[in-house]
């Protein structure tokens, strides 16, 4: 998990308060998860396709 003090950096916003980089790093890694199973849930859709050629 990338540290408070790197995703501050990254967000490069010195308004925003710890609690709201936090926030808004969980949101990001949740984010990725769910993209992570949409391409996982595809690339074997696909081997099935494949499979049944």
């Amino acid at each position: 998990m990338i540290s408070l003090e790197r995703s501050k950096q990254l967000l490069n916003d010195p308004m925003l308060s710890n609690d709201e980089v936090e926030q808004i790093r969980d949101e990001l890694y949740a984010l990725g998860d769910i993209i992570y199973e949409i391409w996982y849930d595809e690339k074997i859709r696909s081997k099935q396709v494949n499979k049944a050629r």
